[in-house]
């Protein structure tokens, strides 16, 4: 489960950019991926349901050449991400499953799970964080700009 940053300049910035050195942009264009994905990382770690610490801190990002991502590699952040149908669970290595509620043990061979309602928490982090990523672009660039 990820999502994907992309620079991708209008017309005007081109020009305006285009007094600039390759060096300047490089160091632009990596300084705006990494804030647009500390503040997604930032804010789907805010999002992410805390009933165990474990997907929130699986939350990390990547800068790549022309792109950044923001990512959890645990194979079940898809299923909170978007959403699951009801379905069975039963045991793969033991006898019986088995959950503790009020000091009382639970054991069964098979429990029916409900559905899953999604939680799209990178999404909503987007949403949430585009104004201040393309307010905090705007500032870097401006700043680039200004040191001409």
């Amino acid at each position: 489960m990820d999502i994907k940053i992309i620079l991708k300049w209008n017309k005007e910035v081109t020009i305006k950019l285009k007094k600039l050195s390759e060096n300047d942009l490089l160091t632009a264009k990596n300084k705006i991926l990494l804030t647009a994905a500390k503040l997604i990382q930032q804010e789907s770690k805010r999002l992410v349901p805390n009933k165990s610490w474990t997907l929130n801190k699986s939350i990390k990002y990547k800068l790549f050449k022309d792109h950044a991502q923001v990512y959890s590699n645990l194979s079940y952040a898809k299923y909170v991400h978007e959403w699951t149908k009801p379905h069975l669970i039963k045991p793969l290595t033991k006898k019986s499953l088995y959950r503790e509620k009020d000091w009382i043990w639970y054991f069964s061979k098979l429990v029916h799970h409900p559905w899953t309602k999604a939680n799209p928490f990178f999404e909503t982090a987007l949403k949430n964080k585009e104004n201040e990523i393309i307010k905090r672009c705007n500032e870097i660039l401006q700043s680039v700009i200004n040191n001409l």
